[in-house]
């Protein structure tokens, strides 16, 4: 038995409190929506939401209980073996991408009034969710908020159930116990037990934890808690004083010592292609993440850093990937090997970049995600039908694993991409 509302009860209250259920300001609208209508190459919106839902299911009615998917097993594309998600515990870092998606999901039937379509993704999100229930308390990591808030914190800003609340307060304590005063910033990885060169460093912070700041500002703001407020915002400041290159694009890794804060150094590795280039998807770390600490605190030097962080990534765009928009894994790869999930999370993040500035930037911005989901919508990076990923082509963990394969965390910043641009229009 489902342990929150259904749908059309909660179209009821709704439309009785005349005020919106999901993440977007969007009311629900019989029949299609002017966003929905928008074309992203060959497909519509509409088109490429239902090709992902149908995906998305035949993964959840696949996966074996208490397992998450993470990266398609193989990247030879001709290979049936090779189309199918791989299957992780909950303690990865990608746990919280598959229930976020259902979120989704839910949310965009929710707007269009298809109730019984959005009970089933919140039947599923429901089944789902207590998979997770022992990362809220797990303190040896900081994906806390991919894994919490993208899943708990999604459900409950969209459904209101309580059963889903503590879950994410307990999330961004948990994170919290990782940050350091003296560093002023949220420690990454506890690198004892890590592969070379990420056993090399000593108290590091990758740009990666741009996107679990989130859930501390929204925890503090429901509970008063100013500590975590306060940890987001110096983490956010620290970041922009040692994990961006002088182009404004960005390291992965500022390595500290943990006893004085003092800055050991900034590389590009383990993910980049050395420790001197230019990892793409930490730049579009660096958009999503301070676009939204920018939305929450509204410190004009988080919204300028996002703004130099697009402009750098825009800039390196068009001097490798002019053709088709879609990034490769690494500016300076001259493999010219893509990854599909950075091109997703700066679509993301562009269209919400857009939102904030003056009408000319905000062009360039909605032109670039435009161009993005374009590119990433063509033959070339979408999956077959029988691919269980919604995108292929995309870069996990260069240069060990998960190389050329569909990734779930590029699924989710496509869907959030494309959602996130039909509000866009649905709003003018």
């Amino acid at each position: 038995m489902i342990r929150t509302m259904k749908a059309s009860l909660l179209l009821v209250l709704y439309l009785a409190a005349d005020h919106s259920l999901a993440l977007s300001s969007r009311q629900c609208t019989v029949g299609q929506l002017a966003g929905d209508r928008l074309m992203i190459g060959k497909y519509t919106v509409e088109e490429l939401i239902d090709i992902s839902k149908a995906k998305i299911k035949r993964v959840d009615d696949r996966q074996t209980p208490a397992t998450f998917p993470h990266a398609t097993e193989c990247a030879d594309y001709s290979s049936s073996r090779c189309h199918n998600y791989n299957e992780v515990e909950p303690r990865r870092w990608v746990g919280g991408f598959l229930p976020g998606l259902f979120m989704q999901f839910y949310d965009w039937d929710i707007s269009r009034c298809d109730l019984e379509d959005a009970d089933a993704w919140l039947e599923r999100f429901d089944k789902r969710i207590g998979d997770l229930s022992e990362e809220p308390t797990r303190e040896g990591t900081h994906d806390v908020g991919f894994k919490v808030f993208y899943s708990y914190g999604h459900g409950y800003i969209s459904t209101g159930n309580e059963d889903w609340y503590e879950p994410i307060v307990q999330g961004a304590h948990t994170l919290a116990l990782r940050y350091s005063d003296t560093v002023g910033a949220i420690k990454s990885w506890d690198t004892e037990n890590y592969r070379y060169p990420t056993n090399q460093f000593k108290w590091p912070v990758i740009i990666d934890n741009m996107m679990n700041l989130e859930m501390m500002l929204w925890v503090s703001e429901k509970t008063g808690n100013q500590t975590l407020w306060d940890m987001a915002v110096q983490h956010s400041k620290t970041t922009i004083r040692d994990l961006y290159r002088s182009d404004s694009c960005t390291w992965h890794v500022a390595n500290y010592d943990g006893d004085n804060g003092e800055l050991l150094g900034q590389y590009s590795q383990p993910q980049g292609l050395n420790m001197t280039s230019i990892w793409t998807r930490g730049v579009a770390f660096g958009i999503h993440g301070f676009t939204t600490v920018y939305k929450w605190t509204k410190e004009e030097e988080f919204l300028s850093q996002a703004i130099k962080t697009a402009d750098c990534f825009i800039s390196e765009l068009e001097k490798c990937c002019e053709n088709d928009y879609v990034p490769l894994f690494d500016f300076q790869d001259t493999e010219k090997r893509p990854d599909t999930s950075a091109g997703a999370i700066a679509a993301s993040g562009f269209i919400e970049l857009s939102t904030f500035v003056e009408a000319e930037q905000s062009v360039k911005y909605v032109l670039a995600a435009d161009r993005i989901l374009k590119g990433l919508a063509g033959s070339k990076y979408m999956g077959d039908e029988d691919m269980d990923s919604i995108l292929v082509h995309g870069m996990g963990d260069f240069p060990v694993k998960d190389i050329d394969v569909g990734l779930i965390y590029g699924d989710y910043f496509f869907v959030e991409a494309l959602t996130r641009f039909a509000a866009l229009e649905g709003d003018r």
